[in-house]
């Protein structure tokens, strides 16, 4: 017979929750995490066309794990220390499954990371892991110390993920000057063409009614 151990935890407010779409600013990028179903835009957006190309690849767990926590930490640009930390807490994730918080001292992640394929973690790059982490909001504090809440979006047990980069070309801001005058005199000379047209028919004509097009004859 086990003893069950009940903990009575003021964690707060999981600040991940009351967001359906997550943008976080890194560098010169604009990262947007959203675990809906409208992250892609398919077909014709903005009168442009966008290619799609996808990569489809079937994997383990273990593998599903590695592959998902490399990609994370390209997106999320992490460094080493927050690579480690990210990926201990994903890997206890997937124990305490449908929970968003975790507990994890420093001495547990330390032991923790003796069983993994990453090398063992210090007391140091726990906690700037653990700093990063909250900075580029995969996680956050609670009230309690030593749990967490995670970012649903970010830290998950699912079986399916996809990362989606989107290329946007920057269009020349001189070029497209000068092609909008280009546009404005094309066209300024088609009315001018046309209006002169016009103006010819009504004097060959002679009785052309200009305000309803009908001749009369």
């Amino acid at each position: 017979m086990h003893n069950e151990v009940y903990i009575d935890l003021n964690l707060g407010l999981n600040p991940f929750l009351t967001e359906r779409e997550l943008i976080i600013g890194i560098q010169n990028k604009k990262l947007v995490v959203s675990r809906t179903s409208d992250l892609i835009e398919m077909g014709i957006y903005n009168k442009e066309y966008i290619a799609n190309i996808v990569h489809r690849q079937e994997v383990d767990v273990e593998e599903f794990i590695k592959l998902y926590a490399s990609k994370v930490k390209d997106y999320f640009e992490l460094t080493k220390s927050a690579y480690k930390v990210f990926l201990i807490f994903l890997h206890i994730h997937q124990i305490v499954k449908d929970k968003d918080y975790i507990y994890l001292s420093c001495k547990k992640a330390i032991s923790f990371s003796e069983n993994l394929d990453c090398s063992m973690i210090s007391e140091s790059i726990f906690y700037r892991g653990v700093k990063e982490l909250i900075d580029k909001k995969i996680v956050a504090k609670t009230n309690e110390k030593n749990w967490y809440f995670i970012n649903p979006s970010v830290v998950f047990n699912g079986e399916r993920t996809r990362f989606v980069t989107e290329v946007i070309k920057k269009k020349d801001e001189v070029n497209v000057e000068r092609s909008r005058k280009g546009i404005t005199r094309y066209d300024a000379m088609v009315r001018g063409r046309y209006l002169e047209n016009v103006i010819d028919g009504v004097h060959n004509e002679g009785n052309m009614d200009i305000t309803g097009c009908n001749h009369t004859r």
